[in-house]
């Protein structure tokens, strides 16, 4: 039975969220298509999150932008979602073809 949300903390729902995103993960095994879906949802959720309630959240005076920014800095800065870069896609491929053609000169 599902838990009802309403009696769970934040933490508590981030955890419960966690574990459904790993599970998702799992069930994706080493298919990069999917796992490519799978970071395109989280992306999204990340972007509309910020854009559609972290932004307009955000405080109107010094005082609390202060208290904000120092929060941020002791509980480990901004959240960030890193893309690979086409090149650095380009040279990982690259790096798997050398080991491949490598692999193949020392076992003939």
């Amino acid at each position: 039975m599902e838990p009802d949300h309403r009696e769970l903390s934040l933490p508590e729902r981030c955890q419960e969220i966690t574990q459904h995103v790993e599970a998702a993960i799992e069930s994706c095994g080493q298919d990069t298509t999917a796992l490519l879906s799978l970071l395109r949802v989280i992306e999204q959720l990340h972007r509309n999150t910020f854009n559609d309630h972290f932004v307009p959240s955000l405080p109107n005076s010094r005082q609390a932008l202060y208290a904000l920014l120092r929060e941020m800095e002791a509980e480990g800065g901004w959240p960030y979602i890193p893309k690979m870069r086409i090149y650095e896609l380009i040279d990982y491929l690259n790096a798997q073809a050398a080991e491949a053609i490598q692999d193949a000169d020392d076992n003939p």
